[in-house]
């Protein structure tokens, strides 16, 4: 690991996500200018060679939980796609993110990762093609939809 700062600073971010998920706005806008700043100047994503396992993780979930920067959201998946093939992140942040940006742009997910509630039954958010959903999600290594569905 060749960036403990960037790393510890990437955790203690995550950290403050349940906080950054009850305000609107401001807070987002803080963690994504920060990870921003980061990924100019390393010009690549903040991967396991950087920052471990669990700082790739914390990156993510910043990029993933900013809906309101979509362009931001996009350079992070132009990055993750990079990391992904030398294998330095986790491939289900790649699908993962995919998914919710095309959800944000009122698109179709692909990977079949976002879902919500409707009437006490899971439902995926608008799908491209439900024939090859399964496929799509093995690329990434994500489990397949009957586990899923069942997971918290």
């Amino acid at each position: 690991m060749l960036y403990p700062v960037c790393r510890n600073q990437i955790l203690l971010t995550r950290l403050c996500i349940g906080i950054i998920l009850q305000r609107a706005g401001k807070s987002d806008s803080l963690h994504m200018l920060f990870l921003d700043s980061l990924l100019n100047q390393h010009g690549c994503w903040l991967g396991l060679d950087l920052v471990g396992w669990d700082g790739d993780e914390a990156a993510w979930v910043i990029a993933q939980h900013a809906d309101n920067f979509v362009g931001f959201q996009e350079k992070c998946l132009r990055f993750l796609q990079e990391a992904d093939q030398q294998e330095n992140t986790n491939p289900h942040n790649v699908a993962y993110l995919y998914d919710r940006i095309q959800i944000n742009k009122g698109g179709l997910q692909r990977y079949g990762t976002q879902m919500r509630i409707i009437d006490n039954k899971i439902d995926f958010i608008r799908l491209e093609d439900e024939h090859h959903l399964e496929y799509y999600r093995a690329c990434y290594q994500l489990p397949p939809v009957y586990i899923y569905k069942k997971s918290p």
